[in-house]
């Protein structure tokens, strides 16, 4: 019986580079999206509301299961998009023996290094965090006690929090829902034996050509930041029970490489660009009315435009 598999993660942990590989090297044996609905998933509202009869977005999950029920008479389903935490356990419902999840993990420090240069947390993306950025305050999440420190944190340290806060949301889901159960490091999918072990768990044969592949990497989004990272870097050793976090999946938290994550995020000579404002070359050219790209539902002018 064919299963629909969700990769389950923080998001900048190389899902783009593995749908892309998953589409183009076994598109034969596989349905595989990308963010089908991106951020209208709307997770952080799912994981407000208790009963999912008053879910806003019932509609278009229940389109969505039917279509991955199609999917699922000719071929497996596999779905790649971090926004999936909310409604993952009524997907683990609605598809009853057929559910299988890949927790994909990545380092906290490079995770949120990522998530900071797509404003996460930022006030210019408000919209974003109303539909997918959970915070201490919500009923639910596993970290409350942030909720006292939250306004004096920098946006990095927001991102550690959601890097926390969804990961131990992965932990109490695979208690909770009883599924097969990936549990995978980034680093090891693109160096290590990570990309055997997913294979395997898929029931997909190795082919030499995705192996090949790990050697181009992917990110349609890159982004950059003006401001220097150093002193955000320093704040991780502030959070123990994030760090706690991090050494349970293998990682030594204040272990990485500074210098690299500072070439990768900032860009120092962005044209126009004070400290701590981000640059978007790839939004460049953007109509000022158009969409925002970010997601957040207004136009650019008013969303990204601004800092670009």
């Amino acid at each position: 019986m064919s299963a629909a598999t969700f990769v389950f993660s923080t998001g900048r942990c190389g899902t783009q580079w593995l749908a892309r590989n998953l589409i183009e090297h076994y598109g034969d044996l596989l349905a595989v999206t990308h963010e089908p609905y991106g951020h209208e998933y709307r997770p952080r509202q799912l994981m407000r509301i208790e009963d999912p009869a008053r879910w806003p977005t019932l509609a278009l999950l229940d389109r969505h299961i039917a279509a991955i029920e199609t999917d699922l008479e000719s071929k497996p389903d596999v779905e790649c998009g971090w926004q999936c935490y909310g409604p993952l356990p009524y997907f683990a419902i609605r598809l009853a023996g057929r559910l299988y999840v890949v927790h994909l993990v990545r380092h906290p420090v490079p995770t949120a290094a990522s998530l900071a240069s797509q404003l996460f947390y930022h006030s210019r993306t408000e919209g974003l965090a109303e539909k997918v950025l959970p915070m201490p305050s919500d009923m639910g999440v596993a970290m409350p006690e942030y909720q006292a420190r939250w306004a004096a944190m920098s946006r990095f340290e927001k991102c550690l929090y959601f890097w926390a806060e969804i990961n131990l949301l992965g932990l109490r889901l695979e208690r909770q829902l009883g599924v097969p159960w990936l549990r995978l490091r980034s680093e090891d999918l693109f160096g290590g034996d990570g990309l055997d072990r997913l294979l395997g768990f898929l029931g997909l044969p190795r082919r030499a050509a995705i192996y090949e592949a790990r050697q181009h990497p992917l990110d349609n989004h890159a982004q950059g930041t003006c401001a220097r990272l150093d002193s955000d870097l320093d704040s991780v050793g502030d959070h123990p029970r994030i760090v706690d976090l991090a050494r349970t999946f293998g990682y030594d938290p204040l272990d990485f490489d500074r210098a690299r994550l500072n070439a990768r995020y900032v860009i120092p000579d962005a044209p126009g660009g004070a400290a701590g404002v981000e640059w978007f070359p790839n939004w460049i050219g953007v109509a000022r009315n158009a969409p925002c790209p970010c997601g957040s539902g207004h136009r650019f002018k008013h969303c990204h435009g601004t800092v670009v």
